[in-house]
């Protein structure tokens, strides 16, 4: 479910934050949710790449989890999970 939503909002709005908010009036998405998504998008680009490259990836998506939940939740908490991804 969760590479479909993504896939979908990538391929058809290209703007993750009008896909979030929709997500959102129907299924209130928490701190929690984009913590675990940063795990598993971490531990997927692990298991694919390694490198500078990966690193970059990997943080990169933490940021979009940041100011994806910024802009929903409208507060400033930290994403970093208690794992190093």
């Amino acid at each position: 479910m969760m590479r479909d939503f993504t896939e979908f909002g990538l391929i058809y709005f290209n703007n993750p934050l009008i896909v979030h908010q929709k997500l959102y009036e129907k299924f209130p998405l928490k701190l929690e949710h984009f913590r675990r998504w940063v795990e598993i998008f971490g531990a997927t680009v692990d298991k694919l790449s390694t490198g500078e490259t990966a690193e970059n990836t990997k943080l990169r998506a933490k940021m979009v989890a940041y100011s994806l939940n910024q802009r929903i939740n409208r507060h400033s908490t930290q994403i970093n999970s208690k794992t190093s991804n």
